[in-house]
């Protein structure tokens, strides 16, 4: 989130796409309620059901699944055709004034540097045309025909109100509508919130989608506002924390990465990291990247991280690929992966193509399952008839089950959608042999490094020398942890300006990130994290929900990342001069000599915006400013585009019909074999699309009994008419089936799903609730995951979930 659940109440519209907030997120929907009832503010839902969020709203538009960029794409269209877009914004705190160089180009579909054999891009083409000092040329008049304004309007031109129609199935008059009530949130004094969640980022183009999302929240100025923002809705308390934290096969903490397997020397790490500014005076953050990597690798590795071994950079993997989930149970499968420790996690019910995951486990040595509750991923050797159909006795893999904790059974802290760090409190002891996930993993490590000090290795320094400095070395404190992703003085911290003056003494935890050095003096496990625990005690344990402002800024209620700021971005909440666009809703405002108001700046405090080149709000970006353009980034490409889901009902894309490479996402990973078992829409004609239900949690909750009573039996959702044509009655047992396998389920036949008009064809979508399986006390039931198709997202290789096709029958 740019923003915060709390700041959701400033809004003037909501939009809520991608998402279904009053089912999914029902305790922070709650905001919205209260801008519609305070704010006087509209709610705006756009999904392929009439969801209860879409009961709630002022205005609702269906949309087919998987079509969010033509959406929005149009919109874009719309407010640049109609300029309907907040001129001093977009001018000002954008990179719509910016020449892209020469070399960039798009054609039918494929951007500039596309190789085919690799499905890759090569970037270089995407960037702006530099000056003999290095530094982006920008044209304040935007006339130039290379201006980002100027490709963006050339590129979304074919997005046309008809064309949307054509692709999404959403009737004109109703996208119209839509795009009419977003575009009155252009006006300074008016914002909009966008509340998104697994509905665009579980697509082959999902990380697309939310910056579509963006560019058109930037073009209406509603970036770093009170009441604006791009928010995430996180579905567990804790996936945020895990994100920050490092959790993707090539990331470290705080969206540090590891090393390429071309970047073997300290120097050329840093070079596409430490990036330097694009334009005067800006103070593109990240060039403080070897700050914030030299304090990581001191508290992963301490004295043994020294100047003259590169502060042990040689320890870290370099990657030739990502080895996400689905990397793995493709070496799972072809028997180049041993074992599998696998850490409150149920691949099984969780990941695509159930039949490939369990073929991939069934072929490993052994399975570390580390879980509170016992999981079909657990149980994947047992036969359960047609809902896990396997032969026991030929499945070799030995399984080791840890039970772990439930969260009220720990401390420690949690970090929530809007980046807040909350410190919680056990309420509980854990049953039977159930030990806290940081002892179990400090069990596994304790032997593991036994192991290599005795019998060596082919490089156990990294394991050998790993700082464990714990009281007790099998069972970290949640405090001691919390401390070291703080960070701490290694020695005297002096101020760069005042040698003499010592900001923090050897020993002392650190304030926040501003002290991190680049020479070995601080140690700090997570940068981003840094002011979360100081010398002042447990910043995440504080309680004071004091409003001062009365815009929901609770600065001393726990902790948030970055420095304790609330709103990311908040110098554009004001003018060019520091004036806030809406005083009534003020986050900050220029006072003369300082920035101050109601939250952290997210820009240095002294900045003046007045000066000849001021420093401008968006201080992580080389330029300075937003990315409607990003020429370095983005897998597919700098601009988003629409392709369909690898799995649709149509042929082709509508937008490029003549070109099959550009029908789905060019630049997304496709394994051999998986390409073969997508669908036909001959054979699976209707759109399918899988989501959560208000009364389960995921596949914990099919373990409560009272949860299985109130939600007790798997069904599938249908439209009216498809009903007819199939003859399926309410209530009636249906057999869905994708290329990939089948499931059994009572059919829910309802109004809430409409038949769309798509290119000329009608189309049906069946919707999935995905929470049974074969483990539990609820009513068995077959994974929904054994329907969906084995492919990510081209940038994070999140599976496509909410868009694949299905065929249904009678039961």
């Amino acid at each position: 989130m740019t923003n915060h659940w709390v700041d959701i109440k400033n809004a003037d519209l909501v939009l809520i796409m991608g998402g279904n907030a009053a089912e999914a997120h029902p305790c922070g929907f709650k905001w919205v309620i209260e801008a519609k009832h305070k704010n006087k503010a509209k709610l705006l839902v756009v999904d392929p059901r009439f969801t209860r969020s879409a009961a709630m709203s002022d205005y609702y538009a269906p949309i087919r699944a998987g079509s969010d960029i033509a959406f929005l794409g149009g919109v874009i269209h719309y407010l640049l055709s109609k300029d309907k877009i907040q001129h001093e914004y977009v001018k000002h705190y954008t990179n719509a004034s910016f020449i892209v160089g020469e070399g960039y180009g798009f054609e039918d579909g494929i951007f500039s540097g596309y190789d085919e054999a690799k499905r890759r891009y090569d970037p270089s083409s995407w960037g702006y045309e530099l000056d003999d000092k290095g530094f982006a040329k920008v044209d304040e008049s935007m006339a130039h025909p290379r201006c980002v304004i100027n490709v963006m309007k050339q590129h979304y031109a074919r997005y046309t109100p008809e064309m949307v129609s054509k692709i999404t199935g959403t009737p004109k008059d109703k996208f119209l509508k839509c795009c009419e009530m977003i575009a009155e949130t252009a006006a300074p004094g008016k914002v909009m919130t966008i509340m998104y969640a697994l509905g665009w980022t579980q697509h082959s183009q999902g990380s697309q989608m939310i910056r579509t999302g963006a560019i058109m929240q930037l073009l209406l100025g509603n970036i770093g506002l009170a009441g604006g923002g791009m928010n995430a809705l996180r579905g567990h308390s804790n996936i945020q924390g895990l994100t920050d934290l490092g959790l993707l096969s090539t990331s470290l903490t705080g969206y540090m990465s590891l090393p390429r397997e071309s970047e073997q020397d300290l120097e050329s790490y840093y070079k596409p990291r430490a990036t330097k500014p694009l334009r005067p005076n800006q103070m593109s953050f990240w060039q403080n990247y070897p700050k914030f990597f030299v304090s990581f690798q001191k508290a992963w590795w301490g004295k043994a991280a020294t100047k003259e071994n590169d502060w042990a950079f040689h320890y870290l993997p370099k990657w030739d690929k990502g080895y996400d989930v689905l990397q793995a149970f493709e070496l799972m499968g072809q028997g180049k992966l041993n074992g599998y420790i696998c850490q409150g996690f149920n691949p099984v019910g969780s990941f695509p193509n159930k039949k490939k995951i369990v073929a991939g486990l069934s072929k490993l040595k052994y399975l570390v399952v580390i879980d509170p509750l016992n999981t079909e991923t657990a149980e994947f050797w047992k036969n359960y008839g047609e809902h896990n159909d396997v032969k026991s006795e030929e499945i070799q893999t030995t399984v080791f089950r840890f039970p772990s904790t439930c969260f009220a059974e720990e401390e420690g802290s949690l970090t929530n959608s809007g980046r807040w760090l909350q410190w919680h409190w056990k309420g509980a002891e854990p049953p039977g042999e159930a030990k806290g996930d940081p002892e179990i993993i400090a069990e596994l490590f304790v032997r593991m490094k036994a192991a290599y000090a005795k019998e060596g290795g082919a490089f156990p320094d990294p394991i050998l020398n790993l700082t464990w400095p714990y009281l007790q070395p099998t069972n970290p404190s949640p405090e001691e942890l919390a401390k070291e992703y703080n960070g701490r003085a290694l020695a005297d911290v002096t101020d760069p300006k005042d040698a003499s003056k010592v900001l923090a003494k050897a020993g002392e935890l650190l304030p926040g990130f501003g002290m991190l050095r680049d020479d070995g003096s601080t140690a700090c496990g997570c940068w981003i994290y840094c002011g979360a625990w100081t010398q002042a005690g447990n910043q995440m344990a504080r309680r004071d929900n004091a409003d001062p402002y009365g815009v929901g800024q609770t600065l001393n209620w726990a902790w948030a990342w970055p420095a304790n700021r609330r709103v990311l971005y908040n110098a554009a909440s004001c003018d060019p001069s520091g004036k806030p666009w809406n005083a009534k809703r003020r986050l900050l405002a220029w006072n003369g000599e300082r920035w101050a108001g109601s939250d952290v700046p997210d820009i240095r405090p002294d900045a003046n915006p007045n000066d000849p080149d001021p420093v401008h709000p968006f201080i992580m970006t080389g330029e300075g400013v937003a990315r409607l353009f990003a020429p370095t980034g983005m897998a597919e490409g700098p601009l988003p585009e629409h392709y369909e889901p690898f799995e649709s009902p149509l042929p082709g894309n509508p937008l490029h019909p003549k070109n099959p490479k550009a029908r789905a996402n060019p630049a997304a990973r496709v394994f051999k074999g998986d390409m073969e078992a997508f669908g036909t829409p001959k054979d699976f004609p209707y759109v399918a699309t899988s989501y959560r239900l208000t009364e389960h949690f995921h596949y914990w909750t099919k373990n409560v009994e009272t949860s299985a009573i109130i939600q007790p039996q798997q069904f599938v959702e249908i439209g009216e008419e498809l009903a007819r044509e199939k003859g399926i009655a309410n209530g009636g047992w249906v057999k869905v089936s994708s290329n990939r396998g089948f499931i059994k389920a009572v059919a829910v036949v309802t109004k809430r799903i409409p038949m769309l008009e798509v290119d000329g064809q009608k189309v049906h979508t069946v919707g999935l609730p995905n929470h049974w399986g074969f483990v539990g006390v609820a009513k068995p039931g077959y994974l929904v995951n054994t329907l969906t198709p084995f492919v990510g997202d081209a940038n994070t290789q999140t599976p496509e979930f909410k868009s694949f096709t299905v065929n249904i029958e009678k039961a």
